[in-house]
Order: C-alpha cells, then sequence, then structure tokens
C-alpha cells in the first residue's frame, strides 16, 4: 500500500475481531490504554460513527479490528463466546 506505511500484518496469523454496538473508537481507546497499542490506521465509515476497518500494534504484532455492520448481514453479530489472548511482556510492574 504505497504511502500507508505499516499497514501489513506484522506476523503469520492475525486477528481481525468484530466489535458490537458501533464500539469500536472506544475498543481502540481500551487496546491503547491497557496494553499501550499503536493505532496504526483508522477507516471510518460512511456513518462518521463506525469503523469499516482499523489496525493497531499490540506488543509488535498487528490487531485488526471493525465494527459490525449488520445491515450487510441481514443480523446482528452474534455474542463472543471467547476468546483468549496472550501478551509477553518483559516486566509486569512497568
Amino acid at each position: 500500500m504505497e504511502g500507508q506505511p505499516n499497514q501489513g500484518p506484522t506476523s503469520g496469523l492475525t486477528p481481525h475481531i468484530a466489535i458490537a454496538d458501533k464500539r469500536g473508537a472506544e475498543a481502540i481507546e481500551f487496546y491503547v490504554k491497557a496494553f499501550g497499542a499503536t493505532e496504526n490506521m483508522r477507516m471510518p465509515a460512511e456513518d462518521g460513527v463506525r469503523l469499516m476497518h482499523a489496525h493497531l500494534t499490540v506488543n509488535g504484532a498487528s490487531l485488526m479490528m471493525h465494527d459490525d455492520f449488520p445491515e450487510y448481514t441481514g443480523h446482528a453479530m452474534s455474542a463472543p463466546t471467547g476468546v483468549t489472548m496472550h501478551l509477553h511482556v518483559d516486566n509486569t510492574d512497568t
């Protein structure tokens, strides 16, 4: 992607999560505060609220996300059944 550095995934497996209830921007803020994520890009939807796509880097790894768009699938997304994420840090106190 010419002119947009850091847009490619950083590893062989990249999680891409869907966010319910138009809370994609809020999720980004959470990952930045909780995990020190870096926001690489954000592509807002036409409604100016939801995100079509966002790319974060957390501890050197990519995390992609987008808001739910029930108008394209015919229904709201199902509640998550669970996910486990492991974050390796050198020192948990800093």
